[in-house]
């Protein structure tokens, strides 16, 4: 499997390209607008075109590069209003599997991705910006209406502990 993260210096948002070079199918998943060339670059790198570009939700702290690169690459586009929950992206012996992680914003995905060249289980989960480093994303940025900062605290919560961390999820390995 080939993966890279790119992240925007200005604003420290994260974005991915990632995929099976052996059958040719790479995505790129929260593609900022000023790193498009870059990911044209990283999939050059790796000798397989980028087939889909892929939003966790709507951005409030950066415009989006979905549509320029799909311009560009002819990938399929998966904005956050087109996935519903459980959808898998084929990406050949990559899989992307949809998990519906709202809170962050009313709707806001989660991506499992399992390498079936290296196992059968899941390698690791893209979370967007539903759970980072030591934090989990603001609420506030999509409240508005009904979904009050609060209420999307709530949902974030759930969607943290509920659907990306449950207690039957295997003990992560420490690498040494």
């Amino acid at each position: 499997m080939f993966f890279r993260q790119l992240l925007n210096d200005e604003t420290a948002c994260a974005s991915y390209v990632l995929g099976c070079p052996t059958n040719g199918r790479l995505a790129v998943v929260d593609p900022h607008v000023d790193l498009v060339d870059a990911y044209e670059a990283a999939a050059e790198r790796a000798g397989a075109p980028i087939v889909a570009v892929i939003d966790t939700h709507a951005h409030a702290d950066h415009a989006s590069g979905m549509d320029r690169l799909v311009a560009r690459t002819g990938a399929t586009a998966y904005p956050p209003e087109a996935i519903s929950d459980g959808d898998v992206i084929d990406l050949g012996n990559t899989q992307m599997q949809a998990v519906a992680t709202p809170g962050h914003a009313p709707t806001h995905w989660a991506f499992v991705v399992t390498d079936h060249r290296r196992a059968g289980e899941p390698w690791l989960v893209l979370t967007g910006d539903s759970l980072l480093v030591n934090d989990a994303g603001r609420p506030d940025l999509h409240a508005h209406g009904d979904d009050t900062p609060q209420a999307m605290a709530r949902t974030l919560y759930r969607s943290i502990t509920e659907r990306l961390l449950p207690e039957d999820l295997p003990p992560v390995p420490v690498l040494p």
